[in-house]
């Protein structure tokens, strides 16, 4: 996870849907925990990415039920096909 501009781009590059980010450091800690400990480095936004092919629908799931809104889909990213969908979560500094 990389902040720039108290934004954190969570990038999912792993095949394997549990292997994200926030799913590895949510087993660690609550998520609420993950989130506060965010809020005190000043980051703002949190924006994940993962594929729309079946095999992604638990990291979908997961981040739906931590709060995160579908934003954009981008058609055919990844391969014909296989559309990038990007969520986002504001934690609402201040």
């Amino acid at each position: 996870m990389k902040a720039r501009n108290n934004i954190a781009d969570v990038k999912m590059w792993v095949p394997d849907a549990l292997s994200s980010i926030l799913f590895l450091l949510s087993n660690y800690l609550p998520f609420a925990e993950l989130e506060y400990r965010l809020r005190e480095n000043q980051v703002r936004l949190l924006i994940v990415e993962t594929s729309e092919l079946p095999e992604f629908e638990a990291a979908q799931a997961f981040y739906k039920r931590c709060g995160f809104t579908h934003e954009a889909t981008i058609k055919n990213f990844f391969a014909a096909s296989d559309h990038k969908l990007i969520f986002t979560k504001s934690l609402h500094l201040g």
